[in-house]
């Protein structure tokens, strides 16, 4: 009768085994599944990241390139460019930086303001966002009013606005 007992435990205890033999595959494909998840997830924060900071690249450098070129106008002896000359240069360097310039304008004080536009290069078509990157910049003369003891007289300024939508 012992005998009995024993192979009765020995094959219970077989048969519990057997129903647990392949359980680790589905929690080992979950896993990796999650992995991927987080993967994708963290690619399409840091390309948003990078095409925010490209974005705002462009612009400053775009304000700078169109308030330079409104001052090479007034140093030639032309009163003032047109919005096509300084929005021009600014236009050709937000293209070289990877970026449209979406916005361009020249207020009465000769301060040049821009937007610029970026699409990530990941996940711009497929993300669930609007997939593109906006940056605003602003650069012309140093205000009057006391503002040039830290900067210097004459000195240009760029500020600076960014966001996405």
């Amino acid at each position: 009768m012992t005998l009995l007992r024993a192979m009765s435990a020995w094959w219970a205890l077989s048969s519990a085994r057997r129903a647990e033999r392949g359980s680790a595959t589905p929690m080992i494909l979950a896993a990796c599944l999650v992995v991927i998840v987080l993967g994708c997830a963290g690619s399409l924060a840091v390309s948003a990241a990078v095409a925010s900071s490209r974005a705002q690249v462009a612009a400053d450098l775009s304000a700078v390139a169109g308030a330079g070129a409104m001052v090479a106008a007034l140093e030639e002896g032309r009163p003032r460019v047109g919005s096509e000359g300084a929005c021009g240069a600014a236009a050709a360097v937000a293209q070289h930086n990877g970026g449209a310039l979406t916005g361009c304008e020249i207020d009465r004080a000769v301060n040049l303001t821009v937007e610029v536009t970026v699409i990530p290069t990941i996940g711009a078509s497929w993300s669930p966002g609007p997939g593109r990157a906006v940056a605003r910049a602003r650069a012309g003369p140093q205000p009057a009013s006391g503002a040039h003891d830290r900067h210097g007289p004459g000195a240009a300024v760029a500020g600076r606005e960014t966001g996405a939508e």
